[in-house]
């Protein structure tokens, strides 16, 4: 899975590739400051599972950091 955060359009948008379909996917989830030009991260949380942190943006209203757990949610788009 690749994900794209924060776009020209829609700031705050959490939009996922899957490489095994080639689809699209826009997250329910968003972003709460204006992630576009921001810096990411991935890491693990304590129990192994990724997290992405999101820090920064151009936007005044976009200090600070985000995490985003994209297991989770997907996770949940799959119905498990």
């Amino acid at each position: 899975m690749t994900a794209f955060l924060g776009g020209n359009t829609d700031r705050q948008e959490i939009v996922t590739l899957d490489w095994k379909t080639l689809k699209y996917t826009k997250q329910e989830e968003r972003f709460e400051g204006k992630r576009w030009k921001s810096a990411c991260a991935v890491a693990r949380d304590s129990n192994g599972e990724p997290v992405v942190f999101v820090a920064g943006g151009l936007n005044t209203d976009s200090k600070g950091m985000e995490a985003w757990y994209p297991n989770r949610v997907m996770n949940d788009n799959c119905g498990s």
